[in-house]
C-alpha cells in the first residue's frame, strides 16, 4: 500500500510540473526571443523561439552552430500561404556549415503557421514588419555577429526580404532570393486596377486574402526600393517558373547595384530534389564569400591587416605531399600554429571526401591548434582548416573568407589534381 501511495505521489508531482511548465509558457507568450524548446544535432542546436510584433507572437526556429565567437546569421522568409518548414532545409544546410540561421512563420502567414494573426490581415508590408522584428531581436543576441546579418527569402518571402534589405542599408550584409515574386505588384494592379475600389476579400491562388494585401502591394514600387542596396545579391530562379516569371528577376539584376542571377534549367516555382540541393550549396557558398571577419567592419580593416590576410608567409621546410596513389598534390604550409600542428601529425592516412562544388576535405587525427591563426581568402589550391567541423579543406577554385576558416598554406605543384583525389589518401612531410 505504501508503495502504491508513493507511485501516485510521484505521478502527481510529474503532472503538476507539466502543468506549471505549460502555464509558464502561456504567461510568457509575446516576449521577444522566448526560448520554447531545444534540440541538438552534430555541430549545432535547434531552438524553437517566439518573437513579438505589435502584441502578436511570431514563431521561429533558430539554428546555432557551436562556436566560441559570434556567428554570421541568415534570416529566412517563407512564401505566400506557407510556413517556415518550406525553407527549413536551407537553415539546416547553413547550420551544418557553421552559419547560424533562423526560419520563422509570418503573422497570418498561412497553412500550418504557428504565429498569430489571420491571412486576411496579411500583406507584404505587414510581413516586412515581422521580418524587421525578427532582425531587431536577433541582433541583440550575444551568439550573433550583427556585422554579418544576411536575409534570404523564397517567392513572396524573397520579395519581402528584398524590400527590407532596401530599407536597412546599414544592417544587412547580403541578400539571397529564391524564385522571388517580384511580379506580385503587377498582379495586384491587374486584379484591382482602381486602388480606391478594392474589395474587402479576394481569392489568390485558392486562398482568401484581405483588402490590405492589394492595397499595400500597390503603394510602392519594389524596384525603386532595391536600387540603392549596396551589398551583394544572389537570385536563384527556375527557367520554367509560371507563377513568378524569371523576367522579373532579370530586371532586378539590372536594378540592384551588385547582383547575380543563377538560372536553374527546367525548375519551376519552388525547388525540389537536385534544384533544392544545388540552391542550398549556392546559398552556403554565397554567405561564406561575403562574410566580414568577426571583430572587423568594412571601414575598420586596415591596409596592414589586408596584407596579412592575403600574403601569408610560408616556411620552406614545411612542405607536404597529398596522394591517393594515382594523383599527387604538393603544398607549402605557412608558419601558423594550425599548420605546424597538422605537420606534426604526419604521416597520416585517411579518407578524402567531396564537399560543395570546389572542395576536397579530410580529417586530421587530432584537432589543430588555432591559437595563432589567419582568416582570409586565397587562390586556387588554398589549403585551410575549418575549425567548426575540424576538417582540412583543399580548394580547387578560389577560397572565400569565412568565419572559422583558417589558412594553412597553398599548393605549389599539381594543384589541378586536387579535384581528382578520391578514396584513401596519404599526407606526408617532404624535404
Amino acid at each position: 500500500m505504501k508503495k502504491l501511495l508513493s507511485i501516485c505521489a510521484f505521478l502527481f508531482i510529474i503532472v503538476a510540473v507539466v502543468c506549471c511548465v505549460g502555464r509558464l509558457t502561456n504567461d510568457t507568450e509575446g516576449t521577444e526571443n522566448n526560448l520554447i524548446s531545444q534540440s541538438s544535432a552534430d555541430g549545432y542546436t535547434a531552438e524553437e523561439v517566439y518573437f513579438s510584433r505589435d502584441g502578436m507572437n511570431i514563431y521561429g526556429k533558430l539554428y546555432l552552430p557551436k562556436s566560441d565567437t559570434p556567428l554570421p546569421m541568415v534570416i529566412i522568409a517563407h512564401g505566400f500561404g506557407g510556413n517556415s518548414t518550406q525553407v527549413e532545409s536551407y537553415a539546416v544546410a547553413l547550420a551544418e556549415n557553421g552559419i547560424a540561421a533562423c526560419a520563422f512563420d509570418f503573422i497570418g502567414g498561412g497553412s500550418g503557421s504557428r504565429s498569430d494573426g489571420k491571412i486576411t490581415e496579411m500583406s507584404v508590408l505587414t510581413e516586412a514588419d515581422d521580418l524587421n522584428a525578427v532582425i531587431d531581436a536577433l541582433m541583440e543576441r550575444k551568439e550573433i555577429d550583427r556585422e554579418n546579418i544576411f536575409l534570404m527569402g523564397a517567392s513572396q518571402g524573397g520579395f519581402v526580404a528584398s524590400y527590407v534589405a532596401g530599407k536597412r542599408l546599414q544592417d544587412i550584409r547580403g541578400l539571397i532570393a529564391l524564385y522571388p515574386a517580384y511580379v506580385l505588384q503587377d498582379n495586384a494592379w491587374s486584379s484591382t486596377p482602381d486602388p480606391d475600389n478594392i474589395p474587402e476579400t479576394m481569392d489568390l491562388m485558392g486562398t482568401t486574402i484581405g483588402r490590405i494585401y492589394n492595397k499595400d502591394a500597390m503603394s510602392f514600387d519594389i524596384f525603386d526600393v532595391i536600387k540603392d542596396f549596396p551589398e551583394n545579391v544572389l537570385i536563384i530562379h527556375g527557367t520554367r517558373d509560371n507563377i513568378a516569371p524569371i523576367s522579373y528577376s532579370e530586371r532586378a539584376v539590372e536594378v540592384f547595384p551588385s547582383a547575380e542571377l543563377i538560372k536553374i534549367e527546367g525548375a519551376g516555382h519552388g525547388f525540389y530534389g537536385r534544384a533544392e540541393r544545388e540552391s542550398a550549396e549556392m546559398t552556403v557558398d554565397f554567405v561564406k564569400s561575403n562574410i566580414i571577419l568577426y571583430g572587423e567592419s568594412k571601414e575598420s580593416v586596415s591596409d596592414e591587416e589586408k596584407d596579412k590576410e592575403v600574403n601569408v608567409e610560408t616556411e620552406a621546410d614545411m612542405k607536404i605531399k597529398v596522394s591517393d596513389g594515382k594523383n599527387d598534390v604538393f603544398f607549402s604550409l605557412n608558419d601558423t600554429t594550425a599548420a605546424k600542428s597538422l605537420y606534426e601529425q604526419l604521416p597520416l592516412e585517411t579518407q578524402v571526401e567531396d564537399y560543395s562544388t570546389n572542395e576536397k576535405i579530410f580529417y586530421p587525427s587530432e584537432d589543430l591548434d588555432t591559437e595563432d591563426v589567419i582568416e582570409g581568402d586565397g587562390p586556387f589550391g588554398t589549403l585551410a582548416y575549418f575549425s567548426p567541423w575540424g576538417n582540412v579543406v583543399m580548394y580547387y577554385s578560389e577560397c572565400g573568407k569565412y568565419h572559422g576558416l583558417y589558412l594553412l598554406g597553398e599548393a605549389v605543384e599539381d594543384a589541378e589534381n586536387i579535384e581528382k583525389l578520391s578514396g584513401t589518401i596519404r599526407i606526408a612531410a617532404i624535404n
